[in-house]
């Protein structure tokens, strides 16, 4: 069951609720709860309310942060939990009105709306409509994406960067705002956890692998991204190119689908889950971390057509939206972006897909470890079951990358 710190949480909080919502009386259900592995900093209730004023059910999901000393004195929690606050109360909210004076027509509806939040340092909450109840389902996170998952994705991401985009042209003081309030998040994490160590073993094994397939290119690619790791986490993109707010959080367990005639391999829509790491940055790096990250060869095969895919939705919406795509960010400067930033989604992969295919048992509690004085900069260093299956994967987005990047 949740902790009972969570649950004393979710009671105090949901009377301010629904007081807002104008219910008096109701009675809590706790349904459920996120797995070990699902979520490293913070728990998740799914409950539900059943009102006695006027027989209303709401189906609600909390997001509460651990309050482990432990584990905030080695992670930003608080960082991590502000960031998201700021990105629903401020960045959304002003999507919609910017929508609303655009073009009332053009539709985002792709996170679930957020109903109440909490800053106080270690009560940080977050609570949101329920979108399991409304059809929605996470992917198998061991599974890659099959290529109608990734085409509805890029579709989606490009209406999700299209406001960025727009919004940068059409009223730029306010995304200066934005970028002001979403530096990168690279220098909270490397006070407190070490960049090189959590990806020194990883390096090593993709090295072995890439030796085997005789790829001393990616190889050399590999050895100078391991010189040089600090730097790429903290610089990421030239500054000229941060053009849109990215998730930046985009592997396969913060996506929820819903599906036609209930067959799971065909999604209708999409939703994105979790933004606790939004920066602004290249386009690039929320596609390419996606790409990576949920794709296998069967998906990249099709590459060049996900990213025409993600270019028609991003200029269509752009225009929707009152801007002109070719003067702002053309199809040109999108492959240009990849040739010179994919490298991050690569790099982010390597220990993404291995927690991707960790069996539950397996996947680590950073508040446990913490609380146990284990070293946390090794948590992403679990060893996974499938290994086989593990190396198939980063040997195919190597290769990709390693045939697309000049």
């Amino acid at each position: 069951m949740a902790s009972e710190i969570i649950v004393e949480n979710l009671n105090v909080t949901m009377q301010k609720v629904m007081d807002k919502l104008g219910v008096k009386s109701y009675k809590i259900q706790i349904d459920g709860k996120s797995e070990i592995g699902d979520n490293y900093m913070g728990e998740v209730i799914f409950f539900t309310i059943f009102s006695a004023d006027d027989k209303r059910v709401y189906n609600f999901v909390m997001k509460g942060a651990k309050s482990s000393e432990k584990l905030r004195s080695i992670t930003p929690v608080e960082v991590v939990y502000k960031r998201e606050s700021f990105i629903y109360t401020e960045v959304f909210p002003y999507f919609q009105k910017f929508i609303d004076e655009k073009n009332p027509n053009f539709e985002f509806d792709c996170v679930p709306k957020l109903y109440w939040v909490d800053r106080s340092p270690r009560k940080e909450t977050l609570i949101f409509d329920n979108l399991k109840t409304k059809g929605f389902k996470l992917h198998d996170r061991k599974q890659p994406w099959n290529l109608e998952h990734s085409l509805l994705a890029m579709k989606y991401y490009g209406k999700f960067h299209a406001l960025s985009f727009a919004l940068r042209d059409q009223k730029p003081e306010v995304f200066k705002n934005f970028n002001k309030n979403l530096p990168n998040l690279f220098e909270d994490f490397s006070r407190i956890i070490k960049i090189n160590q959590i990806y020194e073993e990883p390096f090593k094994n993709v090295k072995e692998l890439l030796q085997k397939a005789g790829r001393n290119d990616l190889v050399n690619k590999l050895e100078f991204w391991s010189e040089n790791l600090s730097s790429i986490f903290e610089n990421l993109a030239d500054e000229n190119d941060k053009l849109v707010i990215c998730h930046a959080d985009c592997w396969n367990n913060n996506f929820m689908f819903t599906y036609q005639n209930n067959e799971d391999a065909s999604p209708s829509k999409m939703a994105f889950l979790d933004f606790q790491l939004s920066i602004v940055d290249t386009p690039v790096y929320d596609l390419a971390y996606n790409i990576y990250a949920t794709c296998d060869k069967s998906c990249l095969d099709h590459f060049d057509l996900l990213l025409e895919t993600y270019y028609k939705s991003l200029s269509s919406s752009i225009r929707n939206l009152g801007s002109n795509p070719d003067e702002l960010f053309t199809y040109e400067q999108l492959k240009q972006h990849w040739q010179k930033y994919s490298h991050i989604g690569i790099i982010i992969s390597i220990v993404i897909i291995k927690l991707e295919l960790l069996d539950k048992a397996d996947a680590p509690d950073m508040a446990k470890l913490t609380e146990d004085g284990e070293n946390v900069d090794d948590y992403l260093n679990v060893k996974v079951r499938n290994q086989e299956e593990y190396n198939r994967r980063i040997l195919e987005i190597f290769t990709h990358y390693g045939d697309i990047v000049n």
